[in-house]
């Protein structure tokens, strides 16, 4: 930041997140120690002399990466680090010509600060952009999950879906509906049925492996994807969730409201399949299997022509 003056301002700044960045065009050792008093977590620092110096090692929760000139590649690296992604940089320098200012905006940056440093302003662009990337979360939470359960919405499970299948990564489909569950909103009413669907999908994602995508395709019907698993672990996965269900006792005035479900299972390499469509579509049919075999049971769609229970 050039002088020391200057960048003692720095001292009065109290920002605990993890959301901003700020990449000054040349930094010093003080520098960097001064950035850690202030607690400027997600810093990533460029330094202007060596890029493979570790100039972040004394910074708390900092990285240090690649050279410090607006222009270099350095800043492009910045935008594509995936530790990175979606974070609001803000550039803090002392250029101030449309080139370099046009070049910062270009490489990914948000917002750009000119020293000298006044501190007051720089923490309320930090703050503003805060705010901004707290929207724009809440904005892609509201578009990708299903505002009654949470669990991601048809659109969101089927995108994440997709870039699944296009992997050669094993993958396996659940498909849960629960049985009767028009019995429930008729005698109770759509409150309580509300409360049946929040407290089963709670129930499910809290079984559910951490890599799991879990989503509520409509109405009473939920789908799993399960990346790395293998259709035995599947099924008794999905067993294990049927069961859990099964013991579920929702309290509405007193009464206990008990829910079975019917559970369908398929494999995308077991199937030799590519595509999210179809491998939904044949854990779907083994669901009605398990529908038509007297629901509350599990089938397991092993071939394109039978479909088993996993105790099979």
């Amino acid at each position: 930041l050039g002088r020391l003056e200057e960048i003692t301002h720095l001292r009065r700044l109290r920002i605990h997140s993890r959301l901003p960045v700020v990449l000054p065009e040349r930094v010093t050792e003080r520098l960097v120690r001064l950035l850690a008093e202030c607690r400027l977590r997600g810093v990533v620092v460029i330094h202007a002399n060596d890029s493979k110096r570790e100039c972040g090692s004394h910074v708390d929760r900092h990285e240090a990466i690649g050279k410090g000139c607006i222009g270099s590649r350095a800043f492009g690296l910045v935008v594509r680090h995936p530790r990175l992604a979606g974070i609001p940089i803000i550039f803090l320098t002392a250029r101030d010509d449309d080139a370099s200012i046009e070049r910062a905006y270009e490489v990914g940056g948000c917002d750009y600060v000119i020293k000298p440093l006044r501190p007051r302003e720089l923490k309320a662009r930090v703050r503003f952009h805060l705010r901004y990337r707290r929207l724009l979360e809440r904005l892609a939470y509201v578009a990708n999950h299903d505002p009654l359960t949470g669990a991601h919405n048809r659109r969101s499970f089927f995108s994440r879906g997709e870039a699944l299948t296009a992997t050669t990564q094993p993958l396996c489909a659940i498909m849960l509906d629960i049985d009767h569950f028009k019995q429930i909103n008729d005698t109770y009413g759509h409150p309580v049925g509300d409360q049946v669907l929040r407290e089963i999908s709670a129930l499910i994602a809290d079984n559910l492996p951490e890599q799991a995508v879990f989503g509520r395709l409509g109405g009473e019907e939920f789908a799993v994807l399960l990346p790395d698993a293998d259709i035995d672990a599947a099924a008794q996965l999905a067993d294990t969730l049927r069961e859990a269900v099964a013991d579920l006792s929702v309290d509405h005035d007193g009464r206990a409201i008990r829910c079975q479900m019917s559970v369908g299972v398929s494999s995308l390499q077991q199937l030799d399949v590519r595509n999210i469509d179809k491998l939904l579509g044949i854990a779907d049919e083994a669901l009605y299997a398990a529908k038509e075999g007297g629901r509350n049971r599990t089938v397991v769609r092993r071939t394109r022509a039978q479909a088993r229970s996993p105790e099979d």
